[in-house]
């Protein structure tokens, strides 16, 4: 597959799934927008594609805060024009028996 000319926004993409996602768009052509709450992570991330001739930027975004991501999508549309694919990656999910979970802990998965 080629996703050249394609901007790609990946969240939850410095670790785990996210990142393998965002390295495979990466090697496909695509102009992968690497979003996390792990600065360090999605800066090494891009760091790396960059280094391998890839085309990538990182952008801290935190996806349970509704109000700024707006604001973080407004900017990412001015920058880049347009988002031909997102994916919609970013989650928690504690380490603990369903039967554990308290009210609180349930309610941070879901607005994940």
């Amino acid at each position: 597959m080629n996703f050249k000319d394609k901007v790609i926004l990946v969240t939850g993409a410095a670790d785990g799934i996210g990142k393998g996602i965002a390295i495979r768009f990466a090697e496909c052509d695509g102009f992968v927008i690497v979003t996390d709450i792990n600065r360090e992570k999605g800066e090494e991330l891009v760091n790396s594609l960059k280094d391998a001739n890839k085309k990538a930027d990182f952008i801290y975004m935190n996806v349970s805060d509704i109000e700024k991501n707006e604001r973080i999508v407004s900017e990412i549309i001015n920058k880049y024009k347009k988002v031909d694919i997102l994916v919609n990656n970013a989650g928690i999910c504690p380490i603990k028996s369903y039967k554990e979970i308290t009210l609180s802990e349930w309610d941070k998965v879901i607005r994940m």
